[in-house]
């Protein structure tokens, strides 16, 4: 059981943090009080964290170096000293996302902790509303499954996967082409359930047991959390069946919503950051 923790976010202005970052020191000399830590989000922030600080990075912050140089008035060379300076001196990373673990892990001399991203729930759509949300690591398999549904439901609107607006729509189905093995937020099983959207799968022999980085599952355990196919046609009747049955769809996903999800939850963040 952790102490009580007290969180305080002030939002800083370009301005403010661009006096603050051309001033800051380097080293030893960016000390921190015993009971606070600055825990930075981006490149920005982290440039700026004081010696021994506990970071949580939810991106990559070397590949933001050149916008936040531009906007702070910095040099990117300067900029990206002082950000390896703030990795190799801070006390505790924790990374969000094992695409983010990568880069920043072959830089620091402990590696980093890893959490998931904690689930996002995609927003439902009503039954007769709304997209079916396609999600897809194979192109291949999916440039041959995607004419036989705009074939067989031309009345449906089937939308690839976009981590930039997947939130903004609201999805009746998500599709999965292949092994769910893709990490954004909206890409994954997980996200689908806490959002009651009904997952279906198509998985072609040997894709029920794939790797990943990721603590999220990469596939459904049919009926509990989702329906899964093995052949197009099998696809074909499972959406069909799933489409013309509200009360399925609803059942579907309210039994994907009671299953304990396992990691990747902020608790877990937060028993590593603290």
């Amino acid at each position: 059981m952790h102490n009580r923790a007290t969180f305080e976010l002030e939002e800083v202005a370009v301005e403010g943090l661009r006096s603050l970052i051309h001033r800051f020191p380097l080293g030893h000399a960016r000390t921190r009080g015993d009971d606070s830590n600055l825990i930075a989000v981006d490149a920005a922030l982290v440039v700026y964290a004081p010696y021994q600080a506990r970071l949580l990075l939810s991106s990559d912050p070397f590949l933001q170096c050149d916008d936040v140089a531009e906007r702070i008035e910095m040099p990117p060379e300067l900029l990206r000293t002082r950000l390896h300076y703030a990795l190799l001196n801070a006390e505790r990373i924790v990374i969000l996302g094992h695409r983010n673990f990568v880069s920043v892990a072959s830089t620091v001399p402990t590696p980093p902790r890893l959490c998931d991203i904690p689930p996002s729930a995609l927003p439902v759509a009503n039954h007769k509303e709304g997209s079916i949300l396609v999600v897809h690591t194979d192109e291949e398999m999916w440039s041959v499954v995607r004419p036989r549904l705009a074939d067989s439901f031309p009345q449906e609107e089937f939308t690839e996967f976009d981590e930039h607006d997947v939130f903004e729509g609201r999805w009746k189905i998500a599709l999965h082409i292949g092994a769910a093995t893709r990490t954004e937020p909206g890409a994954r099983l997980v996200d689908a359930w806490a959002g009651g959207v009904p997952v279906v799968q198509f998985l072609q022999p040997g894709q029920e047991q794939a790797q990943t980085d990721s603590y999220s599952p990469t596939s459904v355990s049919p009926p509990k959390t989702g329906l899964q196919a093995h052949s197009i046609s099998e696809l074909l009747l499972l959406l069909e069946d799933l489409i013309g049955d509200e009360f399925m769809t609803r059942a579907l996903a309210q039994s994907a919503s009671r299953q304990d999800i396992g990691r990747g939850k902020w608790q877990d963040v937060l028993d590593e950051l603290l």
